[in-house]
């Protein structure tokens, strides 16, 4: 160690509360006193820092100093020496130098006409065991008055500070801001060297950025967090709305936890302006229940493969199914439902460097306080209020600082949460009743503003229907519309007409109607029906059958019975089935080898198919429309083409057997194809458990219609009734 005459300064940041303490910035004057601090090289990556004090007091001849420091650990550095008051030892003038200085005579003194005092420390495995951080002056003047001066070491080198907001100097933010302070760490590491607290204030800014009013210093240590700070308009010091032109700002220094503070103090500046409200929203995406009616086999959907609600089985956690505002789900006495809720401005993506909301929850997190008009206040939601079925929302284990609130004026109770983290915004619910369940959720902010207008969501939890208080038949239309493949209105009327009246009221769902397509396939509404009749007549286009894993499947595990007709599409739509094994066991149709289209090149080619030969008793023959058929391939070539054929294979009942055209007709096959084709089925009937699926290979709307309405009667009721010797 060497005694020269400089010094390092450390950089501090303010962390800031809501409470004032007495602390201010040391009454150090700067004219007085300087400080410096240089990092010097030493051999074998070690180094050296060298600590200056430097007294600037007017030149005064006969004026003495006496200097008393204090360190890092306590200790005098090495090769100083005080009197027991802790005052250094100077020689004094023309003093011999050969006497130690630690041995008491007149040739020491603790008075110096030295303006500057320099201490070097060295490094020991790139650590300092030591540094300065305070210092104590006494000035004696010629009159022999004396007058004392005492500062923290001050150094933006050894410690500094910043401050971190979610703002940019002079952006327009709520009466609501959060403030994160953080000391640095330099080069020169002395052991324990970490902010003690911060100190910060708030001043008033014009318009050319001058301070017109300094406020009073604070200090962190009497927050929550010593490197947080929260303002607002009834925190001490609050924040107030600002004129037009007008700014605050905040500025902060550190205090480590040996008395260092830093040179400079950190700033940001903003303009406060108040009227601005959160917007909370609860999040449909991520509204998920889990059930033995209601559940998902489909792992593409995000909720499936998060397990929002933890499963033991392959039966996963699937959205709720929307039925106008509100939404739905078949309940059951193991059904749990989850709840997510949020904020607007919470997510969204960032492109190009440009921020994009979208409240889209399975986005990345923006965490910006979206307003009604869409701007960004820079606040930050602090908590939520929670209200279910009109009554305090039922307390979860996970939830944060849980509290009962009242509304002034109309009484109404909500339960308040603290959002912390992800636990804050969601819930997990069981033991439902059937029934509509309501939700109501606000979200608070910084400034202790609530949403004026809180997010609500209606529930629908329906009670499964046995079999027996079903009726009528729901026809599903899965044939986009066109001239020459399917005429919307021709096809509507074909399957009003044909399908049997006995058995209830007929309704048509059409999925080519906007909107999405698996999310208006419901099996709170399928339940309702004794038949549901799926047809997807368009050549052109495959059926999204496959698109519903998870209604089917519910619906026809709960004694759903199902026909489908399709065309040589079908194909494609039993493979995207498969993927589903515990759906295709409903379908029969594992083994892809089973089933074939007629025709892979266009519907042009191999028209062989003139009629379906029925196989059960009563089922009459359905002939091809090849008279006045809207397709003018079918009429011009007297067959169809578009249909798949099966395999004579166990555990299907086949009901319909491929008519082929003769081997003299025209656009005939050859003998071998007929031979081929005459050993196929086009229709099969397959019961899985209580529930009954029956695919029809071909079109109906292709076939005479007549011969469509005689035989449906009679294949429902085969379908309604397996057992009935065929």
């Amino acid at each position: 160690m060497k005694v020269y005459g400089v010094l390092f300064l450390v950089l501090l940041a303010v962390m800031s509360c809501s409470k004032k303490l007495p602390t201010a910035p040391p009454a150090v004057v700067p004219e007085e006193l300087s400080f410096q601090c240089e990092k010097l090289p030493l051999a074998n990556g070690e180094y050296s820092v060298l600590q200056t004090i430097s007294l600037k007091t007017s030149t005064e001849s006969g004026n003495l100093f006496a200097y008393k420091i204090y360190t890092s650990n306590e200790e005098l550095p090495a090769g100083l020496f005080a009197n027991p008051e802790g005052w250094l030892y100077f020689y004094t003038p023309g003093a011999d130098h050969s006497i130690s200085i630690e041995i008491p005579g007149n040739h020491r003194s603790i008075w110096t006409t030295q303006r500057n005092l320099s201490v070097e420390f060295s490094s020991s495995g790139g650590k300092l065991s030591q540094i300065i951080t305070q210092v104590d002056v006494q000035i004696r003047h010629a009159d022999q008055s004396i007058r004392a001066i005492s500062s923290p070491f001050r150094s933006d080198r050894l410690l500094g500070s910043t401050i971190i907001v979610n703002f940019q100097d002079g952006d327009t933010v709520s009466a609501g801001v959060e403030f994160l302070l953080r000391e640095q760490i330099g080069d020169i590491f002395v052991e324990g060297l970490y902010a003690d607290h911060f100190m910060y204030r708030v001043n008033t800014l014009n318009s050319s950025l001058q301070v017109t009013t300094f406020g009073t210093w604070h200090n962190s240590l009497s927050c929550e967090d010593i490197r947080k700070v929260i303002l607002n308009t009834t925190s001490s010091p609050a924040l107030t709305a600002n004129l037009d032109g007008e700014y605050t700002q905040f500025e902060s220094y550190v205090v480590s936890r040996q008395g260092l503070i830093g040179a400079s103090t950190p700033n940001v500046y903003f303009h406060v302006q108040t009227g601005f409200y959160p917007q909370t929203l609860i999040y449909s995406q991520k509204t998920v229940g889990l059930g033995s009616n209601h559940f998902s086999i489909d792992p593409a959907l995000l909720p499936y493969t998060l397990e929002l609600i933890p499963s033991s089985s392959s039966h996963k956690n699937r959205v709720l199914y929307p039925d106008n505002q509100n939404l739905q789900a078949i309940n059951s006495p193991d059904f749990k439902l989850h709840l997510n809720w949020g904020w607007s401005g919470q997510y969204g993506y960032i492109a190009s460097g440009i921020i994009h909301i979208t409240d889209d929850p399975w986005l990345s997190e923006i965490n910006q306080c979206v307003d009604v008009n869409g701007n960004d206040y820079h606040s930050r939601i602090i908590a939520f209020d929670l209200r279910w079925d009109n009554g305090i929302f039922p307390i979860q284990d996970h939830f944060f600082n849980s509290r009962i609130i009242t509304d002034q004026g109309t009484g109404t109770q909500w339960l308040r949460i603290d959002n912390v983290d992800v636990n804050s915004r969601y819930a997990i619910l069981s033991n439902l009743t059937n029934g509509s369940h309501r939700l109501q959720v606000r979200a608070v902010d910084l400034q202790n503003a609530i949403d004026p207008t809180p997010a609500e969501q209606y529930y629908d939890l329906v009670a499964s229907k046995p079999f027996n208080q079903r009726s009528g038949i729901l026809i599903v239309d899965d044939s986009p519309n066109s001239p020459s493949m399917a005429p919307e209105a021709y096809v509507d009327d074909f399957y009003s007409a044909v399908v049997p009246q006995n058995l209830g009221n007929v309704e048509l769902l059409d999925l080519n109607s906007t909107g999405s397509i698996a999310s208006r396939v419901n099996p709170v509404m399928l339940q309702n029906y004794k038949m549901v009749l799926w047809h997807s007549d368009n050549p052109q286009s495959a059926s999204t059958l496959s698109s519903n894993p998870d209604a089917l499947l519910q619906y026809l595990s709960n004694s759903g019975k199902l026909v489908f007709s399709g065309t040589h599409l079908t194909v494609v739509t039993m493979q995207q089935i498969s993927l589903y094994p515990e759906l295709m066991a409903y379908f029969g149709l594992s083994n892809s080898g089973v089933y074939s289209s007629l025709t892979s090149s266009g519907i042009q080619n191999n028209t062989f198919f003139v009629n379906a030969i029925g196989t059960f008793p009563n089922f009459g023959n359905i002939n091809v429309n090849i008279t006045d058929s809207f397709n003018v391939i079918v009429r011009t070539r007297l067959g169809l083409s578009a249909i798949t054929y099966f395999e004579p294979s166990p555990g299907l009942d086949f009901v319909y057997a491929f008519g082929c055209k003769a081997v003299n007709s025209p656009y005939a096959p050859t003998q071998e194809q007929y031979n081929l084709y005459s050993s196929k089925y086009v229709a099969y009937m397959r019961q899985q458990g209580t529930g009954s699926v029956l695919v029809f290979g071909f079109p109906l709307s292709y076939m005479v219609q007549t011969d469509v309405a005689t035989a449906l009667p009679e294949v429902f009721a085969q379908l309604l009734n397996p057992n009935v010797v065929k």
